[in-house]
């Protein structure tokens, strides 16, 4: 069922269709009585094991309430189908993140170690996420800078307590993205456990340092070749200064076999923090060096993250946390009152360790207060004997009362006066008529035409149907598009499978993007050959 702008669900209003894949479709839709945000999930296919999906996606997500994952706070119905409401993250995903912002090494680890809390959370209540991405990581805008949230966990799989589903993979089936899949998942998805997460979350970081995927290939069956042999190109021959530390996080997590994988997430941060060291064994099969990426425009700005403690702690209060759903930053904002979340590589329910020194000096704040406070009521109670209390020489002063006001004297009546002779008033002057001034004419202005620039969009393979902010543009790649300046969404359909990306035009010269299918990545400049 597709929604129009305007529609109502349940208490909520449809805005905006914020993205649509194989089996989904996301609208950001505004409370009608709260004037809040969220985002909403409904199936564009039908099925009774596609429900089932659904209703577990939102059930995984609901019990983890974590600050690196995202909210789902209610199931609607629609149409008698069920959709996923969800708290509405305004920020890019990572994939889109990493191509219009600049990172260095230190934001990159402080991004990942974030997406890393969200993945431990969810393994800690015994849950799998199976499609960890970067395209299933969101950015949430906060005032401290980006807070990483993982979503979708529409695969997740439930190791331990009350299934999620029943009998809802089948054996022997491989689910998931295959770049980002470890081998066993590609084999039987139905019976992995933490250590494929611990792969994906591999690959996500190598794709946060490189700017390039582990595991490419031109077609599905070369990326499973690629993963099932572990053929990739070594992340320090891209970049040479890589720290051992990260490199052996990133190899220690894409083994082949997963003994000798990481096995979970708290290895994996000792191995980041450079606590542990993790044995490679031999070096892995690697695929030829592949053709460098465009460097970043110099005015792509750097990518401001919340910072976090050594144990990957982030305490936001909520009243930051929701700054981003209120329309403006200002008018009409919400008031919450500001309660601590801890987002740490810790059980959820422990509060993060307090800061030296931070009670003393509030101690000394309040303290200061309260003397400011007491000297303030006893010099406005003495008043002038302040002099005195001081030691000082004493002043007169002398203080004026206004007299009571007198009753009025009784004044007898007089003798009326004989009125003087009406005199006839001279008639006044009258001004010699001026001939009006000429009003000027207005001109109206002539309002701007908003800067345009040319954009290419290409695609290996072409002939994609192109969709610019939502609107179908009725072309397919390649094509010459003219787009206002600024940032904007594309999306490509080809082959039944839709994709977006942000693409960034710029007054100053032409822009071309190409979208590669086989790799699902979008590159600045021509397509490679």
């Amino acid at each position: 069922m597709k929604l129009e702008r305007g529609d109502t669900v349940d208490r909520y209003t449809v805005e905006k269709l914020l993205g649509a894949g194989g089996t989904a479709m996301v609208y950001r839709v505004r409370h009608n009585r709260l004037g809040t945000r969220h985002a909403l999930k409904l199936l564009t296919i039908h099925g009774e094991s596609i429900r089932r999906r659904l209703l577990q996606e939102g059930k995984a997500q609901a019990t983890l309430g974590h600050l690196n994952i995202v909210a789902v706070t209610d199931i609607v119905d629609v149409g008698g189908n069920p959709g996923l409401l969800m708290e509405y993250i305004e920020g890019p995903s990572l994939e889109d993140a990493l191509l219009e912002y600049r990172l260095t090494m230190s934001d990159a680890e402080t991004l990942f170690i974030g997406v890393l809390a969200g993945v431990r959370a969810a393994h800690a209540r015994g849950i799998i996420h199976r499609d960890l991405k970067p395209a299933n990581v969101l950015l949430d805008p906060t005032p401290a800078g980006f807070v990483p949230k993982v979503a979708d966990f529409g695969l997740a799989k439930a190791v331990r307590g009350e299934p999620l589903r029943q009998g809802s993979t089948r054996q022997g089936v491989a689910m998931g993205t295959p770049s980002y899949m470890a081998p066993e998942q590609i084999r039987d998805a139905g019976n992995v456990d933490e250590r494929a997460d611990l792969f994906s979350l591999g690959c996500i970081l190598y794709e946060i340092i490189t700017r390039r995927r582990a595991f490419p290939g031109e077609d599905t069956l070369e990326i499973y070749n690629n993963v099932a042999k572990g053929r990739y190109v070594p992340a320090r021959r891209l970049v040479p200064d890589l720290p051992d530390r990260i490199d052996q996080a990133i190899r220690g997590c894409i083994q082949v076999d997963k003994n000798k994988r990481i096995p979970d997430c708290d290895t994996l941060a000792k191995v980041l923090k450079g606590e542990l060291k993790w044995s490679l064994g031999v070096d892995p099969e690697t695929l030829p060096d592949p053709p460098p990426i465009p460097s970043l425009a110099s005015n792509i700005p750097p990518m401001t993250l919340a910072p976090r403690g050594e144990d990957g702690e982030t305490p936001v209060p909520v009243s930051q946390r929701m700054l981003h759903n209120i329309p403006s930053f200002g008018a009409d904002r919400e008031t919450s009152e500001t309660v601590e979340i801890d987002g740490t590589l810790m059980p959820y329910d422990v509060p993060p360790p307090p800061q030296r020194g931070g009670g003393l000096m509030a101690a000394a704040l309040v303290l200061g207060s309260l003397v400011i406070l007491a000297l303030a009521l006893l010099f406005a109670a003495i008043g002038f004997g302040v002099p005195l209390f001081l030691g000082l020489p004493e002043t007169t002063v002398e203080v004026r009362t206004a007299p009571p006001p007198r009753a009025p004297v009784p004044v007898l009546p007089a003798e009326p006066a004989p009125l003087p002779d009406p005199v006839e008033p001279e008639p006044e002057p009258q001004p010699e008529p001026v001939a009006p001034e000429p009003r000027p004419t207005r001109v109206t202005p002539v309002p701007a035409r908003p800067s345009v620039a040319e954009v290419k969009i290409l695609s290996v393979p072409p002939s994609a149907a192109i969709s610019v902010d939502g609107e179908a543009s009725g072309r397919a790649t390649p094509a010459k598009l003219e787009l206002p300046v600024g940032r904007h969404r594309v999306q490509l359909e080809s082959a039944g499978r839709v994709v977006d990306f942000s693409v960034s035009v710029d007054a100053s010269g032409d822009s071309r993007w190409c979208y590669v299918f086989a790799t699902g990545t979008a590159i600045a400049g021509n397509c490679p050959r």
